[in-house]
């Protein structure tokens, strides 16, 4: 399971302060977090605690936590969380510079459209006043985005006379602001603490924790418990009961809902939830709603109790996995994970899955505030070890991200014992021939189908086309398809794995789009080198991804006393980043010109308007376009690269177009219209706003999207005028050989040696 640092500057530079509180979006490409880092984003000079956005697509970082026109917030911003959509992100402020009239001098609640860059307050009365004499925070945003929800000491409503924390909902189309944490008849809670809402089943009902004891009858227990509150008949329910209805001993501290409502998932130290539970320590129930029927999920996979705290459920979003955090030492074997960390579980075939591990398969020292991707193949976290990566030396907590499923593409031929035979064709029991000439049984061959069409992130998940013979000659001996976090075997002073997503130079090895794809992987005795298309790369190793294929469920009925391996376990060490893959990298850019490939500065810019493609008649610096006034959708176009693919220690990992100082256009009135770089409306297709000294400018991707608002209104055509500024670089992408290039197989000038 590969795990990367993600509270790093765009440029991979590691944070120079703390790093928390983690939220994936639900498509898994981008994560939002906090931190005291000064030096993610440029012109971080407010000395406060901001929200960042990481695209973990192309490793661009923006601070959230600033106000429409760009201004720094003034204080400390903190509680992040995505919309469901992913399009807006929710949080806790503060600052008083975010809106216009904030002056009540207290935290507040805050709405971030990730686009516009918009920002809104939603901690208001109904007609718009501020809070006065209390903080307000943790804001969530329904799953249609019409409603808020957040806690406040604060009064916005005569009937709240409690002066303790309450839930408000709040209708962002009406504005109405309305009293959540109530009993059924509408009288106030009583409690000291009521925290932590969160919405449930499409936006109808309302969660919360609350030690209140007149939210429904017989609570008596004295504990923080778990209601849920039904927005349409006011009806309130206590959830963190037993099966049989009855209180429980423990208070409960965390907790989350599944995304169709059916279950909750929660922490409690009480021990009459289920039966033998004597650890003595607080553990994470599954409670189903309907039923009421409560299991534990803080286990092992054999189903025996973990020796220590756990706590903090999340759900992914199909409701398939439930992530949790734990300090047990026992959640694998032998002990091996002493500080215990994040952890997964299937609900379906309950395999636990420890997640926080180090780049040597070893354990971290810990693991806290996971969040999963909708699927569940992705999973954000926080820790303070410095051995989950390799350059981990900022000392300071910080937040990664563990991913991995590694197969071959259909068609991708394996050597057999009789010969070449294409993966799609193997069965359990044939003998493959290794690297090395061992012939060793296949025990399992696993596939999966992804309809990247429908992918949230299509470009996470298309194959890796590695052309015949970029590694050497026959290396491989043809197109190699592999996916991403596929790893393949090189000797650089010695044999290591190096997953080929980390090799990828956008010439010989390169994403290729598709709109499907099956993956298969090969499972051997032991973890071992086959050869596809005779380049040597690994066979598969389970640790704790098999349930990502659609043919798990069966070898898990056949062996189920089976436990995913580690990373220990890999045959060859794997090295995911540093200058062992560095020296393959430059090998294969040498490569790539033996074999005909060269690096152009033409840029190639275009505009497509409306689908039609316009050429421009370009003077100096300025490329001009004649443009009809009724297109809908402009975008300005060019040839792109990513610099890092290119040279080796670039350290900007951006695919980058053109370098853009203005854009502006020329009605038929005569009338100029210009919005300056750093307007937020330029957002589809451009990179963030860089400054040389008082002068502005961005990169675009390669595919921009101009806004309408330049031309609205205009008539006939107009004139789109794009000032380029190549003195702060220039293009440098791949051009494919005109001509096939002949290999001499008889002459080794393989780069690098391949074992």
């Amino acid at each position: 399971m590969a795990v990367n640092r993600v509270s790093v500057g765009s440029d991979g530079t590691q944070a120079n302060g703390s790093s928390s509180n983690p939220i994936i979006s639900p498509d898994g490409t981008k994560v939002v977090f906090e931190s005291d880092a000064t030096n993610l984003t440029p012109n971080d000079t407010n000395g406060q605690r901001d929200i960042f956005l990481k695209d973990l697509v192309n490793n661009q970082i923006s601070r959230l936590s600033v106000s429409a026109n760009g201004d720094q917030a003034n204080g400390l911003s903190s509680n992040a969380s995505f919309s469901p959509d992913g399009t807006k992100v929710t949080f806790t402020s503060i600052a008083n510079n975010l809106v216009p009239g904030d002056t009540n001098g207290a935290f507040d609640s805050f709405v971030k459209d990730i686009a516009t860059g918009s920002i809104t307050r939603v901690s208001l009365s109904s007609s718009g006043v501020q809070s006065s004499g209390g903080d307000s925070g943790t804001p969530v945003l329904s799953p249609d985005g019409t409603m808020a929800i957040f806690q406040s000491n604060a009064r916005f409503l005569p009937q709240d006379n409690n002066t303790a924390n309450d839930i408000y909902l709040k209708n962002l189309t009406t504005n109405a602001t309305t009293l959540v944490s109530s009993s059924s008849d509408g009288v106030p809670n009583n409690g000291t603490q009521t925290y932590r809402p969160s919405f449930a089943e499409n936006g109808s009902k309302v969660a919360f924790l609350s030690n209140a004891s007149n939210l429904v009858p017989n609570d008596t227990n004295n504990n923080i418990d778990l209601f849920i509150k039904d927005l349409q008949s006011n009806n309130i329910t206590r959830v963190s009961t037993a099966s049989d209805g009855s209180q429980i001993a423990g208070a409960t501290n965390q907790y989350a809902i599944s995304p169709d409502g059916s279950k909750v998932a929660f922490t409690s130290g009480a021990t009459n939830l289920v039966p033998n539970d004597t650890n003595g320590r607080g553990d994470v129930f599954l409670k189903e709603l309907s039923s009421g029927v409560v299991t534990r999920i803080s286990t092992n996979s054999d189903g025996s109790q973990l020796n220590n705290t756990s706590t903090n459920p999340v759900f992914s979003a199909d409701g398939k996995y439930l992530a949790f955090e734990t300090i047990a030492s026992n959640v694998l074997p032998n002990n091996s994970a002493p500080g215990g960390g994040v952890v997964t579980k299937n609900l379906s075939t309950g395999e636990t899955t420890f997640v926080s591990r180090s780049v040597d398969g070893s354990t971290g020292e810990s693991g806290i505030n996971p969040s999963l991707s909708a699927d569940g193949s992705k999973i954000a976290f926080q820790s303070f070890s410095t051995n989950l990566t390799t350059g981990d030396t900022n000392g300071v907590s910080d937040v990664f991200v563990a991913d991995q499923v590694v197969c071959f593409a259909t068609g991708t031929r394996i050597r057999m014992s009789d010969g070449e035979v294409a993966v799609e064709d193997l069965r359990e029991g044939d003998v493959v021939v290794t690297a090395e000439g061992t012939r060793r049984p296949i025990t399992w061959i696993g596939h999966r189908h992804v309809n990247i069409a429908r992918h949230p992130n299509p470009e996470a998940v298309w194959p890796v086309r590695v052309l015949a013979n970029a590694f050497g000659n026959g290396l491989p001996q043809c197109d190699l398809y592999l996916s991403p976090d596929h790893a393949v075997c090189v000797r650089v002073l010695d044999e290591v794995l190096i997953p080929i997503k980390h090799l990828i130079n956008d010439a010989t090895v390169a994403r290729v789009k598709t709109e499907a794809v099956t993956y298969w992987h090969v499972e051997l005795d032991a973890h071992d080198i086959l050869l596809a298309e005779g380049m040597p790369v690994e066979s598969f190793l389970d640790t704790g991804v098999r349930h990502f294929f659609a043919n798990a469920d069966g070898f898990t009925s056949l062996h189920p006393d089976f436990h995913p391996l580690t990373l220990s376990d890999f045959c060859r060490p794997l090295v995911q980043d540093g200058p062992i893959v560095d020296a393959v990298r430059m090998r294969l850019l040498a490569r790539a010109e033996h074999l005909g490939w060269s690096l152009t500065s033409e840029d190639d810019l275009h505009v497509l308007a409306d689908g039609v493609r316009l050429d421009p008649q370009r003077v100096s610096n300025t490329a001009r376009f004649i443009l009809p006034a009724t297109a809908k959708d402009v975008r300005l176009v060019s040839r792109s690269f990513v610099p890092e693919r290119v040279r080796v220690g670039a350290g900007d990992g951006r695919r980058l177009g053109i370098p853009v100082r203005g854009i502006s256009v020329l009605d038929a009135c005569g009338v100029t219209r210009v919005l300056p770089i750093d307007h937020p409306l330029f957002v589809d297709g451009f990179s963030f706003v860089q400054w040389h000294e008082a002068e502005a400018w961005r990169w675009t991707d390669g595919d921009a999207a101009l806004p309408a608002v330049l031309w609205e209104g205009a008539t006939g055509e107009v004139v789109l005028s794009i000032e380029t500024a190549p003195e702060h670089g220039q293009m440098k992408a791949w051009l494919a050989p005109t001509s096939t290039i002949e290999v001499d197989l008889t002459q080794d000038t393989s780069l690098p040696r391949v074992a």
